[in-house]
This record gives structure tokens, C-alpha cells and sequence, in this order.
């Protein structure tokens, strides 16, 4: 399970869609629909700082998830907060806690629920048969007789199959008078129904947690995550590419294997349809991801109403990407004519990506909390923040290998190495980011709340004369939950009215230096 899944149903407008069918692929969520056509993801906060994405997280270690949909709610992150907030809090350690273990594991297995309905060999040779026929052609000799061809072969039941899935997660929690602790750490893996290992997903995932005072004003903590995570691609999202569109396009009159158990081709259907049993056992692309996420936190209390905190925070992600295709031939070689064009590589190559990307950001903010004499509350943050991003790629490629051998198969081992010189690629690029905040709440009794809150965001991708934004918003609430008509009524509980207004920004939706981009004249330039 990834964790994205766990904010499905947990308020109204939010939507969460899986990308892909593969084990381990992506989420989108969308809060409120799609506010941007380049990228409407929110933003997610954990523990309080902004991070890229969430599926370093072990769903166990989650203690509370909250949805800022609305403009004002979301005004305190400005110019990313566009798109909604997502808020998630881990679980921490108490402090006078005795020792807690917890241990939890499942294992399940998943299969399709159910195929597609196609032709059998029989039916799919009447059809051929007819087609045949209205463009005034004799039927092909292996299809003469349609009811001696049988069910043929089922490609859905040779690709999809049982996929078990495993998970197992510890936490360890305590506290002293002065002190809390939670580690906690999980395995998790799943087999794809397509392609079983070629398909797999694994997630190993630790962190820890620790909260300290020193003094009576003094306190501070870190909170550290390390996930390590592999996965094997399947080709998807391409009709005639994909595993699956494979399987629906192949004709069943072809068998999978050949009587001497290599795989067989078809010799009825375009020749850019191919073998899916022979495309999963060719298969080899293997992603590798390992996160540190970390940060660590100091609060003094200046004085008894007023305290500063200071934050710093860093998310490092090391990434590879590792492809091989070898050559093959599920024909008898060049001289066979009826050898469709998919089924056989007279070369094989091998693509290595390496991906290294790092987010550092620094918070302070100073809160003013007082309880005036008249019963009303008045709490005042005001805050800085910077980041800076940066990321870079390198990625090698290199065919005419030595070996067929994915065991062996290295950009240096070439036939031939002044013939077939590697190619490469790869680029650096970075970003900052600069906020000012200021959030001002009152509270009138139990009844009225008032908030309003400015932040002023600047950015490296905004343009050079417009390096800033300003983002304010403004919110009043009415508790109605005490009034006598509202608190009579058993079958209301809370009952609040609120009214708000913001601007939000979406920083995050645009390039590093979409800015200095030219007009084009193609196709896909949209103008007015």
C-alpha cells in the first residue's frame, strides 16, 4: 500500500488516482480538481516542513492526516499553495511513556477480478475467414477449418497471474520527564499480476523520532526517515507496446512456446504485435531509489507567551535506472520472411541513469500567544523561510554489448569499443525560494474567530521583474454549536459557519527557466 492511498475518502473533493497498474506506481491527487495544466499536486507538509512527494512514508507511521482546500487555510504557504495542502503528522514517542512494542504483518495475494472477453482461435477464425471473403480472397490454409482450431491460446491467462503481496512494520515508543522516542522501521513488497518479479515492487523503510527538553525554555528534537526502494517497469500505456495490449491484440490461433518450449510469433497480425509471454521474460528495467529525508528542530520560550523556533531540513534522494535489452530471435534468422519486425533485436543495449536531487530548507518563526482580561485570545506568527533545490542527471547508453548475459552486461563491455562508443547525457539545474509571513488569529470568546495572514513569496523561477508575490488572505468563523436552538437539537453535534478568501500561487507548476522560453511557432503554442 502506498501512502497516497491513505487520503482516498478522507474529505470531500479529494481524489486520488493510480497512474499505473504496476506495483509501486505513482499517485495523483487531486484537491478540488485540476487548478493547473502543468502540475496539480499539493503540497505536502510533514511534520511541518514541505516535502517533494510522500512516498518515503510507511503508512504505520502515520499518526493524523488533515486537507487544506481552501484558499485561506492555504494562504500561509503562499506560492505553493495553489493546488491544496496536505498535512500529515507522524507518530511520536509520549514523554513518561514505559517501553511499547508493536508489531504488525499481513501477507495477501491479488489476481484480475476479471478478463476481457475476446475471440477464441475458432471464433477468430470465422472472423478472419469472412474478412477474407468480402475482400474477395481465399481463406488461409491455417484457418480452412475454424472448428478444429478450439479455445487456442488464452494471452490473458499467460500474462496476468497470482501476485502475493507482504508487509511487516515494528515501532518502538518511550519517554522520560523530559524526553520521547519512537523508531520505527517496515518491509514491504509486492509482486506485479503482470509479469509477477518482472512487476515487483519493494520498499525498506526506517525512521526516528526524539523529543528533548533542556530546561524549562529549551527544547528540541530531529525526525529521520532513510527509504531504500526498487522496482522493475513493465512498458505500459502503449496499445501495441505494453505487456497487456499485447496480450489483447495477439491472435489465439499462435500458441506462447514452440513444442521445444522457446517462445513462438504470429504470422496473422500486424507486425508490430508481439509475444507478450517473450516481452516479460525480456524484461529488464530495474529502478533504484534510496531518500533521507531529515530535520531538526530548537524552541526557546523568549518569554512566557513568546517563543521562537528554528528549523532546518534536508531531503536527499539517490536514484539509478538500469535497462538491458539483449538480442534475440524467436525466428530462424535473417532468412526467414515471415519473421514479423518485433520479434527480434540483431543488437542488444544497455541504458545506466544515475539521478541525484536535494532540497534544503530553513524556518524560523517567532508566536505570540496571549489570553486577553476580557476572555479573548489573540495569537500572532510571524516567520522566514528559504530552499534552495538541486537536482542532476547523467544518463549513458551503449550498444553491440560482449555479453547477452544481463550478468554481465557493463557500457564497457563492447564488441567492438571505437566502433560502438557509448553516448551519454545529463544536465544540472537548481532553484531558491524566499518567504515572509505574517498570521494574525483572535479569538472572540467561544463564538467568533477571526484570522488573517500575508505572505510574501519570491522565487528564482519567477521572472526577473517579478521576483515576488504577495498572498493574502482574510477568514471569520461562527460557532453555533452553544446557541439554545443548536443545542437542543440531539442530532446536531458541531455546527460551525465560515467564510474565507485568499490568493494561492502555484510555484511548484513551472520550470526553473520557463521565464528566459522563447515563442515557438509549432503546433502546441497556445496564444490570447
Amino acid at each position: 500500500m502506498r501512502t497516497e492511498q491513505a487520503l482516498q475518502g478522507r474529505a470531500a473533493g479529494v481524489q486520488v488516482t493510480q497512474n499505473s497498474g504496476q506495483p509501486g506506481s505513482t499517485q495523483s491527487i487531486r484537491i478540488r480538481g485540476t487548478g493547473s495544466l502543468n502540475n496539480a499536486e499539493p503540497l505536502y507538509v510533514i511534520d511541518g516542513i514541505p516535502s517533494a512527494g510522500i512516498d518515503y512514508l510507511n503508512p504505520s507511521d502515520i499518526a493524523s492526516i488533515s486537507i487544506l482546500k481552501d484558499a485561506a487555510s492555504a494562504a500561509i504557504y503562499g506560492a505553493r499553495g495553489g493546488n491544496g495542502v496536505v498535512l500529515i503528522t507522524t507518530k511520536t514517542g509520549s514523554k513518561n511513556q514505559k517501553p511499547q512494542i508493536t508489531y504488525e504483518s499481513y501477507y495477501g495475494m491479488q489476481e484480475p477480478w476479471k478478463y476481457m472477453a475476446l475471440l477464441n482461435a475458432e471464433e477468430y477464425g470465422i472472423l478472419m475467414n469472412e474478412s477474407r471473403s468480402a475482400a474477395g480472397l481465399l481463406p488461409l490454409e491455417s484457418l480452412a477449418n475454424p472448428s478444429a482450431l478450439g479455445e487456442g491460446e488464452d494471452w490473458q491467462d499467460e500474462i496476468f497471474q497470482r501476485a502475493p503481496m507482504m508487509n511487516h512494520s515494528f515501532s518502538f515508543t518511550s519517554g522520560t520527564e523530559s524526553s520521547s522516542t519512537a523508531v520505527g522501521g517496515s518491509y514491504f513488497v509486492q509482486d506485479g499480476i503482470v509479469g509477477g518479479e518482472k512487476g515487483r515492487f519493494e520498499r525498506y523503510t526506517f525512521r526516528i523520532n526524539t523529543r528533548q527538553d533542556a530546561g524549562d525554555k529549551f527544547r528540541m528534537g530531529q525526525n529521520i526517515n532513510f527509504t531504500h526502494l526498487d522496482r522493475s517497469a513493465l512498458a505500459e500505456n502503449n496499445e501495441f507496446n505494453s505487456v497487456v495490449g499485447r496480450a489483447l491484440n495477439m491472435d489465439p490461433t499462435t500458441d506462447a512456446r514452440n513444442p521445444d518450449g522457446s517462445y513462438a510469433y504470429s504470422t496473422m497480425i500486424d507486425s508490430d504485435i508481439a509475444n507478450p509471454a517473450n516481452q516479460i521474460a525480456l524484461n529488464n528495467d530495474f529502478w533504484t531509489t534510496n531518500r533521507f529525508v531529515g530535520s531538526v528542530f530548537g524552541e526557546y520560550d523568549i518569554l512566557s507567551n513568546l517563543k521562537f523556533r528554528s528549523t532546518m531540513s534536508v531531503d536527499l534522494s539517490l536514484g539509478s535506472h538500469r535497462v538491458f535489452s539483449p538480442s534475440y530471435d524467436l525466428g530462424i534468422g535473417p532468412n526467414d520472411p515471415e519473421r514479423p519486425a518485433y520479434e527480434w533485436r540483431e543488437v542488444n543495449g544497455l541504458m545506466l541513469g544515475e539521478n541525484k536531487w536535494s532540497n534544503w530548507q530553513w524556518e524560523n518563526t517567532v508566536t505570540y500567544d496571549k489570553e486577553l482580561s476580557n476572555g479573548d485570545d489573540v495569537q500572532v506568527v510571524a516567520g522566514y523561510s528559504a530552499l534552495s533545490n538541486l537536482s542532476t542527471s547523467f544518463y549513458g547508453f551503449r550498444d553491440s554489448l560482449a555479453s547477452n548475459d544481463l550478468q554481465y552486461a557493463y557500457l564497457n563491455n563492447s564488441l567492438n569499443a571505437q566502433e560502438q562508443a557509448p553516448s551519454a547525457s545529463g544536465g544540472t539545474t537548481a532553484s531558491a525560494f524566499v518567504g515572509q509571513f505574517v498570521r494574525l488569529n483572535y479569538g472572540l470568546g467561544d463564538a467568533w474567530s477571526l484570522s488573517g495572514t500575508v505572505r510574501r513569496d519570491g522565487s528564482s523561477r519567477f521572472g526577473v521583474n517579478n521576483r515576488y508575490g504577495i498572498f493574502p488572505s482574510l477568514s471569520a468563523a461562527w460557532n453555533m454549536t452553544e446557541l439554545p436552538w443548536v443545542a437542543e437539537k440531539d442530532w446536531i453535534d458541531f455546527l460551525k459557519f465560515r467564510a474565507s478568501w485568499g490568493q494561492n500561487g502555484n510555484a511548484d507548476g513551472i520550470g526553473n527557466f520557463d521565464y528566459t522560453s522563447l515563442v515557438y511557432n509549432g503546433l502546441n503554442y497556445t496564444f490570447g
